[in-house]
Formats: C-alpha cells, structure tokens, sequence
C-alpha cells in the first residue's frame, strides 16, 4: 500500500498523469479484445464442427455487440445458420436473442421485439425457464419503450409467473414494482396498486432497503394520481396517504444514503402540501430538495426545485422573491436545454409580471411559454441557446487555464511523487486484472457445469414425455377392444345377471380410463404443457350443466342438490370454460360421493366488482364425511387421500384435488377449503375474471351435416391389431356398412388404387408404414388419376397433446381418439 500526502492542488495535478494510465489501460484491453477476436476468426476458420464455428460467430458477435451493432446483428444470423444445421436448439435461441439485441442497440425496436420473440418461442419449447424470464423482460422493455402498454403489461405478467416457479423472490418484487408503475401510467390505480402492495410485501420480507424506497415511493405516486384524477373517495384521504408512502421512502432512502432518491422523495411531499394550499410546508420541502440536488451536483433537479420554488412564492403574493428563484432556473434551464423547465418558468414569469401590471415583460413571457408548450423553436432560437452553451464552454476553459497556472507553483513537488504514484497504480491495475482473470476462469468452470447438468435435465424431460407418450398409447389400445366389446355386447340379447356383469366390466374399464386420464392431466400441468385458453364464457351455463351432471346421481342417494349464483355477477366474461368446468367437475364429484345424507350446495359469489373484471368465488359445500385436522396440510398433495380406509370405500386415485389446484394458478387464482370431520367440508377457489363486453349467445343442438350419399357406406379400415379390427368391423357392420380391412399403410394404399372409398379410418402406428406416410401417398395419388378427394379420419390411441393437430396438418379431415363409443364413430362417419 502506498501512502502519499500530496497538497490539494499539487493532487490536481494528477489528473494528467491518471487520465495517460486509463489511456494506456485501454490500449492494453484493446489490444488483448483484437487479439481474442483474431483467435476466435481462427476457431471459425479451422474447426469443422458447426457447434464450435457457431459459438465462435456468437462471441464475435458479442465483441461487435456496443462498438458496431449491425456487424453484431451479421454474425448472429450466421451462428443461427450453423445451429440450425446440428438441430441444438437452445444454441438457435441464443442466436436469436443476440440478433435481438443487436436490433434494439441498433434502435431497431421492431425488428428486436421479432427476434426476441423467435428466441421466446424457442426456449419455450425446451422449457428453459431462466432464458425465457430473460426474453419476456426484454419483450416487455421494448413495448414499454415504443408505448405499447397494452402488449408490454402481458410479458410482465408471464415473467412474474415464471419467475416465482423458479424461486426468483427478489425478481418477482422487481417486476411487480415496474408492474405497478406502468399501470400508473396507463391509469389502472386499481392494478397499480395491487401489485405495488404486492411489490412492498416482498421486499419487506426480503429487508431490501433499496427496494422498500423505491416502491414506496411509486405507491405514493399512485395516491396521488388517484387525488388528481378527481375520485370523490380520495378527495380526503388520498394525499394524507401519499404523504405516508412518501416518508416510508424516505426514510429508506435515508437509511441507505441515497441523496437522489431522497430529493425526489422531499420534492413529491412539497407537492401534497402544495396541493393541500399548505405554501409555506411545500416551500420547506422544496428548499430542502434544493439543496440536496446542488450537493449532488443534478442540474436538472436543481431547476425544477427552483421553478417550484419560484411557483409557490407567486401564490403566496411574493413577486419579488419568486421572479428571483424562477430567473436562476430560467438561466440553468435555457443553458442546459430543459425545454419542460422552460415552460413551467416562462408561465410562471408570466404569472408575477401580469401581477405586477407590466404588461410588455407579461406578453414576453407569454409568448415564449407558448412557443415552448407546443415544442416549436426557431432556427434562431436554437442558434441562440447553442451560442450560449459555447459562452458557457468557454468561460469553463478560461477558468481552467487559470487554474493551471496558479498550479506551476507547486509542479516541482508534485513531478517527485509523480513516479511513485504511477507505480502505485500499474500495480493496483496489474493486481486487478489478475483477479479478474482468476474470477474468469472460475466462471468458465462453473458454466460448463451448469451446461452439464441443464442437458442431463433436458435429457429427462424429454424421456418422461416420451414414456408418457408410449404408455397412453400402449394402455389405449388394449382399452379400446375392452370398451368397444363391452359395448357391443350390451346391445346384444342379456339376461339380468349377465347385464349386471357386463354393468360391472363397463364401470370398471370407464374407471380405469378415468384414472389414466387424471395421470395424464397431472403430467401435462407438471410439465406446463396445458395452455389457459380465453374466451367467451358464460358462467351461468357452465353452472347449469355442472349441476344437470350430478343431479341424478344425488337424487339416487337421497341428498339434496342445490345451486346457489349472486344476481350481481355479471352475465358474461372472458376465460377457460373447459378448466374451470373440469374443476368444478372434480370438488362436485368429491362432495358428492363423501356425502350420504343432508346435501351439496353448489354456489357462486362475488366478492369484488371492479371496472372491468370481476373476482368471483366458486364455493362447493357438503354436509359428508369431513377432514380430519392431521389430514389437511397435505390434502392438495399428488396421490394423495386423507384416509385408506375411506379410499377403499369410496375409491379414487387421489388426484383430482392435485389437478384442481394446478389448474386454478394456471388461471391467475386461489383454491382452499375449511373442513372439520364428521361434519362436511367447504372447497372454493376464487378467479379474477375480465368482464365481456359481447352478448352471450347461447348454444344451440349442433345440427349433423346430411350426407347426399344414400344407403351404406364403403370404408376402409387401416389396423393391424386383430382386438380392434374385430371391435371396430361389430360397430360399422351393425351401422350397415360396408368394411375392407387393411393391416398396415402399404396394404391400405394399394387397396385404395384397386377401389374408391366414401371413408378411410386410418390407425396412425402400423408396420412398414404409418398412418401419415399412408395418408400423403393417397393425396398424391388423388390429384394423380383425378379422383375426388376422400374423407380419411386418424383413429388412434395417441392422444396427447398436439396430436390432433399434428395429423390434420398432415392432411386428414378428422380425429378419433380410443378408445371410443359406437356413438362416436357413427358421429365420425356422418351420422
């Protein structure tokens, strides 16, 4: 360590000497960038492996990245093209979020907000949440930016939720305090407060004392635009809350040392006050701001505090006074080009000398008020507040030079501590990098750790997916004979004890899809593979066809069954009807099977009526057997069930409550229940709804299209499982069909060039070929030897997400999922 005492101006000195070591600092770090940047060329020009020529173009870009954007923008889509040709998908998300930021340093916003958005799509697809947290927060930022509040609000959303499932607590506190603010902004107090609140809790929890003054300080800005937008309710308590907010901040911002903060906060209260016709208090906190900004050297600060300052002497009757502090601010304002503090000092001028009756000073100022409200300067004005900044530049320089030669004076004592404090800093430099290469290599360690364990995580999501997949399927398949026979033989001539038997196989075959559906569902919400769908929905019909569901049922038991809806909900919103009704569905099921006398009450409440959304609580009460306090705590859990013996009882696998409670956070709600045993149990969950401003239109029968074709139909059956073929030839025989079978995709094609068909059922996994390689030869074929187009429909026990799509994508006309009714397939061929 070196200790000099150095006079104060011999130390000014030293600014030549330490501006040289930056210099030559910079030419070093410049020199190793060139060196790096040759070396990363050469990885590109000498390896043959698309993965190391694509990281090597994504760091070339990154070097571009500030200094040239557009060769930054150049070398990203160059990497992207080599990822694309090894099919790594998170690299071809890097790339394009790279390209992004290229745009938006390049002031491309748009064309940023594409790129990123590529990137979005991309990392969702490999559920990389980290770097999709990071694209929604740049999405967000760019609408932010071009004012497009309406698209920016819902990336903001997204990253909030994404950020709490990764645990991301103080990021989720970040983003809710910048939440809050652009709601503030569009004029929602309503949200803006709701997750400014949300915001202060957090970094409460977290002690964050930066950010407990930041948001309070945004909550009292909420309050106060609440009071300026004219809300009779506020009118009293709105700036008296304000100020508390404001003081909340203050103190933090005390706490912490943060003198902008703390201006910012003094001038927010010297406008309550101001607002409160309380002069002298505004003046106080106004003064107080002034002095802070002078301290900290903020120009800009330091001429609003003056303008203000000069407002409240003006209401106050001291025209003498006020003209002297708006004059100083017109002085700072006019030099730095602060065209908003301006206008506040020309208006205000304009004010004091109407005052005074010297109508030629008042016109002036109006006039200039004028000119500068609508934002429209002369040439000559502009020439005019350069020339006086080059004065100001000037008068600086001469102050300077003068500086300079009073400290000839002490130049001989300042040259013999000159090399000692330059060794001094090439060893503080030397030591510094040395701990950042250091740090650097650690970095690079971890980071190929941490790519490790990401495409091991990868790796098991994917298996998981894929055995899911198999195992719908393999289980289908063998459930679709077991259904379809049973079918068939209820239709057939039985007597009471075998229908009973055959009652028993059916309840029992229907359970166990059932509870392969629950399994799937649960895995497809785990995975975040279930989408929340918004549209138009009616609650009340949905309310209805629950109930119209379980009636019978209750009646058969001998409970009640009751529907109780608020008249005050509104008549429609926009939302998922299919998952709230599934739901519903499973807390009605549990009500009504724990349940052997009193009765369900299915009811509907609102408990907040806002502007354009409504919260609603869906209550399901049930007078049954209750829950034990020890069962509770863990009562949402997966596979859970409060007791075994009750289990074997009633039976269940334990998942609907698990489902339930996903579902209901996927929609932005809560769900919870109160339960004592021995006397029933209460289950609600609560959603925030947007109110639709479309008229319900009620659904009507859909009506089956009438085939012009009489008679029975000629179809084509596609399988190769003997258990199916049998099943599917009893339900289309029994319709009057006629039925060729085809037992895999090559049979199936040469069978359709030998004959026409009105329909091919096509089974989508078959030997040699499948369904969809089958599907393609036959279009090709059609438009080939001219034949209208025939009507082919996948059945198939793959059934999960996306398949659907996937097959009308490849050109067939319908889906049947097994296993599947006589019903349904006779819905599939047409009636």
């Amino acid at each position: 360590m070196c200790i000099l005492h150095i006079p104060t101006k011999q130390f000014l000195r030293l600014n030549k000497y330490i501006l040289l070591i930056g210099f030559l600092a910079t030419t070093i770090l410049s020199y190793a960038q060139n060196t790096s940047l040759d070396s990363l060329k050469l990885v590109y020009s000498s390896s043959n492996d698309n993965i190391a020529k694509g990281k090597a173009l994504l760091e070339i870009s990154n070097y571009f990245m500030r200094v040239n954007p557009d060769s930054a923008y150049y070398y990203a889509n160059k990497a992207q093209a080599r990822f694309e040709l090894t099919d790594s998908v998170r690299l071809i998300g890097k790339a394009q979020s790279e390209a992004g930021t290229a745009l938006y340093y390049s002031n491309d916003f748009t064309g940023a907000s594409l790129s990123f958005k590529e990137a979005l799509r991309t990392f969702k697809v490999i559920e990389d949440d980290i770097y999709t947290v990071k694209m929604l927060n740049n999405l967000g930022l760019i609408a932010q930016r071009t004012g497009d509040f309406g698209e920016a609000i819902p990336y903001m959303l997204q990253s909030i939720s994404l950020k709490e499932k990764i645990n991301d607590t103080l990021g989720v506190g970040v983003s809710k305090n910048n939440l809050g603010v652009l709601y503030r902004e569009i004029g929602d107090y309503y949200n803006a407060l709701k997750y400014g609140l949300q915001a202060l809790a957090i970094y409460t929890d977290l002690n964050d004392t930066a950010g407990l003054a930041s948001v309070n300080n945004n909550i009292g800005l909420v309050y106060m635009s609440i009071w300026e937008a004219g809300e009779a309710e506020w009118q009293e308590k709105g700036l008296d809350t304000a100020i508390y907010y404001y003081r909340e901040s203050q103190t933090y911002n005390k706490a912490i040392g943060n003198l902008r903060g703390l201006s910012l906060n003094l001038t927010n209260l010297g406008w309550v006050y101001y607002n409160q016709q309380k002069y002298e208090k505004a003046l106080a906190y106004f003064e107080e701001s002034k002095e802070i900004r002078i301290k900290i050297n903020d120009i800009y600060g330091l001429a609003s505090s003056l303008a203000s300052i000069g407002e409240i002497h003006i209401k106050a009757g001291k025209v003498e006074q006020a003209k002297a502090e708006l004059f100083e601010a017109k002085e700072i304002a006019e030099k730095r080009g602060l065209k908003d503090i301006s206008k506040r000092v020309y208006e205000n001028l304009y004010k004091a000398f109407k005052k005074e009756n010297n109508f030629k000073e008042a016109l002036l100022y109006h006039e200039l008020y004028s000119a500068t409200k609508d934002s429209i300067y002369s040439e000559e004005a502009k020439d005019d507040i350069n020339q006086i900044e080059q004065k100001y530049q000037a008068e600086k320089l001469k102050e300077n030079n003068e500086k300079l030669e009073k400290e000839k004076l002490v130049r001989a004592a300042y040259d013999r501590n000159k090399n000692i404090v330059l060794l001094c800093i090439s060893i503080l430099i030397l030591g510094f990098l040395i701990i950042l290469y250091n740090r650097l290599l650690t970095i690079q360690k971890l980071n190929k750790k941490l790519e490790v364990a990401k495409q091991e995580a990868e790796s098991s999501t994917l298996a998981k997916s894929q055995f899911l997949a198999n195992m719908s399927h393999e289980i289908r398949t063998p459930m679709n004979g077991i259904i379809g026979t049973i079918d068939f033989i209820k239709n057939s001539h039985l007597d009471d004890k075998q229908r009973d038997l055959v009652g028993i196989i059916d309840s029992s075959a229907n359970n166990l899809l059932n509870i392969l559906n629950d399994i799937l569902d649960l895995s497809k919400v785990e995975s975040g593979k279930i989408d929340i769908d918004k549209q138009q929905l009616d609650l009340r019909q949905t309310i209805d066809d629950v109930y119209d569901l379980f009636y019978t049922n209750a009646k058969s038991k001998g409970i009640e069954l009751i529907k109780d809806i608020d008249k005050h909900i509104a008549e429609g919103f926009m939302g998922d009807k299919f998952r709230i009704k599934q739901v519903l569905l499973n807390l009605m099921a549990n009500a009504v099977k724990f349940t052997s006398e009193g009765g369900v009450t299915l009811r509907l409440e609102l408990h907040a009526d806002l502007t354009k959304k409504q919260i609603i609580r869906f209550c399901v009460e049930d007078t049954g057997i209750g829950i034990s306090e020890e069962s509770q705590k863990d009562i949402f859990g997966v596979f859970y069930q409060a007791d075994a013996s009750i289990t074997r009882e009633y039976g269940g696998t334990g998942l609907g409550l698990a489902i339930s409670q996903r579902l209901v956070e996927l929609m932005g709600g809560t769900i919870g229940f109160k339960s004592e045993a021995g006397k029933g149990s209460t289950f609600w969950f609560e959603l925030e709804l947007e109110k639709s401003d479309k008229p319900i239109i009620k659904e009507s029968p859909v009506e089956v299209e009438v085939k012009s074709k009489t008679g029975p139909l000629k179809i084509l059956l596609a399988e190769d499982n003997e258990v199916n073929i049998k099943v599917a030839m009893l339900s289309l025989q029994a319709f009057g069909h006629k039925v060729d079978v085809a037992k895999n995709g090559i049979e199936a094609i040469s069978k359709y060039k030998e004959s026409a068909y009105d329909i091919i059922l096509m089974d989508i996994q078959m030997p040699g070929m499948s369904g969809v390689e089958a599907t393609q030869q036959i279009r090709k074929i059609e438009k080939t030897i001219g034949r209208a187009r025939t009507k082919i429909v996948a059945l198939t026990a793959n059934t999960m997400k996306g398949d659907k799509e996937t097959y009308l994508a490849a050109d067939m006309d319908g889906y049947l999922g097994k296993p599947f009714k006589p019903e349904q397939l006779k819905e599939v061929l047409g009636g």
